[in-house]
């Protein structure tokens, strides 16, 4: 592949540190003739073996590492490992460092702007964790966060978050809003969790209609009784309530009707699919005009084409997030994203 390169290291000595500081190092902006561009890199290596290992082998050994680097996310590396041991040794590893990530501040979160298609500018943002672990780089959430909830390490994390995104929106313009995703398992003692975001809006001041928190169909299901009391209590403290990734589960039309939420976001895998599979647009428009009916936003996120967007405005969804707008930038680029009055050109 043209952007698929190799790098043979005679010595194995520091192989993770060497493919940390290539990840690192290709990975700053570069300013090619005026405009300033960022690479996304992922790595991954392995390690000959001793007898039998040919270099046909070591290079498939590489590449599984370098597609499990990208599956996570991508900026990042990954090491190959030759047996389920390695690979459960591994995840005991990032457990037991998880642990300590919120104390070591090694968390930090990024922001994914979402665009009203009516007015084409930026309504809010979606706040994303990201774990920069000191020897594995930067890990997505799809990595550390189904870590978290098994260990219950996403007790720690889940409060951080939910504060870092308040105080940060608490500072952005009085229209936008700023959604964070929420943990089934944050519901399991519901009243505490209630009683965390009231005194987390309290503390931040955050208004709680700019607070959009973002469930999955997986929460519903648990323990619905017990659901729709907490989602009744955020409600009551005028919290906006949505329901995150619709589509990719047991999705069911009475979830909607009976949680009564005010957005939801569809999967985006239809989204990837719109421009190959007719019937994908065809599900996509029915959600939005449920949406419509209920009074809900209906949020198209994963739009990373122009003809994507022009799609997608014609079926009636009210917003759209994914990388065609930004991918998910740092707080300090926020203000950068605002300063452009318009952020999308549709035709219609």
């Amino acid at each position: 592949d043209a952007d698929l390169f190799a790098v043979l290291q005679i010595a194995g000595k520091g192989t993770d540190k060497l493919a940390g500081r290539l990840v690192r190092t290709l990975n700053r902006p570069y300013m090619i003739r005026g405009e300033v561009l960022t690479l996304s890199v992922s790595a991954g290596y392995a390690r000959a073996s001793g007898d039998g290992m040919t270099a046909g082998s070591l290079r498939q050994s590489a590449l599984l590492a370098w597609r499990e680097a990208k599956n996570a996310g991508g900026n990042t590396w990954r090491r190959f490992a030759q047996s389920p041991g390695e690979r459960v040794n591994a995840r005991g590893d990032l457990a037991a460092d998880l642990r300590d990530a919120v104390v070591l501040e090694q968390l930090s979160l990024a922001y994914q702007p979402k665009v009203n298609l009516r007015s084409n500018a930026i309504s809010g943002f979606e706040a994303l964790a990201r774990w920069h672990h000191p020897s594995r780089g930067t890990l997505q959430p799809r990595v550390f966060i189904p870590i978290a909830e098994e260990t219950g390490s996403i007790h720690e994390i889940g409060p951080w978050a939910l504060r870092r995104a308040c105080e940060d929106a608490s500072r952005w313009p009085a229209h936008l809003t700023v959604a964070v995703n929420i943990s089934p398992r944050q519901l399991e003692d519901g009243w505490r969790f209630l009683t965390q975001v009231t005194a987390i809006l309290n503390e931040t001041g955050l208004p709680p209609h700019r607070l959009e928190l973002e469930f999955e169909e997986t929460a519903l299901i648990q323990n619905p009784e017990g659901t729709r009391s907490i989602l009744n209590g955020l409600r009551d403290l005028g919290v906006r309530i949505a329901l995150d990734d619709f589509g990719s589960g047991p999705a069911s039309l009475r979830n909607i009707r009976g949680f009564s939420f005010d957005a939801v976001k569809i999967d985006q895998s239809f989204i990837s699919m719109m421009e190959i599979e007719p019937d994908a647009v065809t599900v996509i428009q029915a959600i939005a005009t449920l949406g419509k009916g209920l009074n809900m936003t209906v949020i198209a996120q994963g739009v990373e084409s122009q003809r994507q967007a022009e799609i997608i405005a014609q079926t009636g969804c009210t917003e759209i997030q994914g990388f065609l707008i930004s991918e998910p930038v740092h707080l300090d680029d926020v203000e950068n994203a605002l300063s452009r009055d318009q952020v999308l050109s549709l035709s219609h």
